[in-house]
């Protein structure tokens, strides 16, 4: 599931998790084991229109995502892998007012398990397909009109399909990929709703100008698929009408992926070390749907910029490569839900990484 903690960004820029080793294969017959961890910041203010009211309100956030594989190529032409996923966001939702001050902690968990197969087609081509399977785990107050001891645990299921093509045409790199947005089910309130996160379909390009350094483009676009998660539903043990949103009271919730484009370079320092630099331009969208889909078509007038920055060292060294990385990222998003309720808020992130890899 994406939630609005981890803004519409790759967890790894295309470019990045579609053209190294670690994202193929290994490239000759062996065992690799990849891992990589995340830590994410996110800090976001609002000011909110509410019934002709206004208030102000705040999003804090730490997004932990950690990363571990394996890949086995019984052949030189041939590979599967297993890749287990962990991301936990724990949120902090505060609103202010003349009157009074509520603070809501929530969290949300999602594990993912992905196996995959590959093939050579060519000696230049590489194909590989997988499944996704994700459990869902929510843990909201989810509105600041309900009492931050009402909270409510739901849990789900989801499952998806992915698919990407690599083809090397030295000095140039091609890299296409799909997935299919992961659907299921959650239960939460007696309620079985269906639950998804966006699909995505991109290409890379990278051109080795020299034996030293690389240009790097990418262009995505994301797919919406139906998630009931964004309805309202009745609060345990309220008696009085009042309802909760799943997605939590998170002032993000709304926000929907649309596209992506970017551009980098990658420069060798040495024989083993090297600098890459990634700039990211997202187009986002706030919806006012109740299950998050997207109009037929957007108004230009109403797509929203987002803007990241990567910078990562990598060591690549006989059979195993790392690299640490550190992200920044920031966006501007105003709109209106009707003539009573306005939102103008501005968000930013910061984090540290690390991914790593062996070959055995």
């Amino acid at each position: 599931m994406w939630f609005p903690v981890d803004f519409p960004m790759p967890n790894e820029h295309f470019v990045q998790r579609t053209l190294t080793p670690q994202a193929t294969a290994p490239q000759t017959q062996s065992l690799q084991i990849p891992f990589a961890w995340r830590s994410l910041d996110s800090n976001a203010k609002a000011d909110l229109t509410v019934n002709a009211q206004q208030f102000q309100a705040s999003t804090l956030a730490r997004v932990q995502k950690r990363n571990l594989g394996v890949a086995f190529s019984p052949s030189s032409g041939l590979w599967f892998s297993l890749l287990f996923n962990e991301e936990v966001a724990a949120v902090r939702n505060t609103r202010e007012s003349n009157s009074n001050r509520v603070t809501l902690n929530e969290e949300f968990q999602v594990r993912e398990a992905v196996a995959r197969v590959g093939l050579d087609l060519l000696n230049n081509m590489k194909l590989g397909i997988g499944i996704r399977s994700q459990s869902v785990r929510g843990d909201v107050v989810g509105s600041f009109s309900v009492s931050a001891l009402n909270r409510v645990v739901y849990s789900g299921s989801r499952l998806g399909v992915v698919g990407a093509l690599l083809v090397n045409l030295a000095p140039v790199q091609i890299a296409v990929r799909h997935e299919t947005p992961v659907t299921g089910k959650v239960d939460i309130q007696g309620e079985s709703k269906v639950s998804s996160t966006y699909g995505y379909t991109g290409g890379a390009v990278s051109f080795a100008v020299n034996s030293e350094t690389a240009l790097l483009a990418e262009y995505g676009y994301y797919t919406a698929a139906r998630n009931e998660l964004a309805s309202p539903v009745p609060s345990a043990g309220s008696n009085n009408g009042l309802t909760l949103l799943p997605l939590g009271t998170a002032i993000e919730a709304r926000v929907v992926p649309l596209s992506l484009v970017g551009a980098g370079v990658s420069h060798s320092l040495g024989s083993a070390l090297r600098l890459q630099l990634d700039a990211v331009q997202g187009k986002i969208y706030a919806s006012s749907d109740p299950e998050l889909l997207l109009p037929d078509t957007v108004p230009d007038d109403q797509k929203q910029k987002v803007n990241a920055i990567r910078l990562g060292l990598s060591l690549e060294k006989g059979d195993w490569e790392s690299q640490i990385f550190a992200d920044y990222g920031q966006s501007k998003v105003s709109y209106s839900i009707d003539s009573s309720n306005k939102v103008s808020r501005s968000h930013s992130y910061w984090g540290i990484g690390l991914r790593a890899g062996v070959e055995i």
